[in-house]
């Protein structure tokens, strides 16, 4: 979306008159760095907790300065594409600067919902707050 014509012209109206905000969403098969992780990533979808932390690392940093060049604004919120979220996941969001995560849906695992193939699926939430909660508190649920 970010690098849609229509829709950067979109998003900078909404903020530049502070009705919305932009926040950063990264499906992992498709974000570069794109260095396949399995035979098909398009089939996959392997989450981006499924990377190196290395290659975790390069496609945060990239999706986050191509929000934030694109926009002129600094990236404070997230979502995890597929809702995938770890503690090396929570890790790099604070230290990119991000405040809100919206990837938790508590009660759901994710588990059975599988990513790359010799992966171990989604993220189990059972155990996260159902209220809301600081990045760091998640980052000790997600221990």
């Amino acid at each position: 979306m970010a690098i849609d014509p229509a829709y950067i012209e979109f998003a900078k109206d909404i903020i530049a008159r502070g009705t919305a905000e932009i926040g950063m969403h990264l499906h992992a098969w498709n974000s570069p760095p794109t260095d396949p992780l399995t035979d098909d990533d398009w089939r996959h979808k392997p989450y981006l907790i499924e990377y190196s932390d290395a290659l975790m690392r390069e496609k945060v940093d990239y999706m986050t300065r191509l929000l934030e060049d694109t926009f002129q604004t600094k990236m404070v919120s997230h979502r995890a594409g597929r809702w995938a979220f770890d503690e090396r996941y929570a890790r790099l969001l604070v230290e990119y600067g991000y405040q809100v995560d919206c990837s938790v849906t508590p009660r759901v695992n994710w588990k059975t919902a599988k990513g790359a193939p010799q992966g171990d699926g989604g993220t189990d939430y059972r155990r996260f707050p159902s209220m809301p909660t600081s990045l760091m508190k998640m980052i000790s649920a997600a221990k």
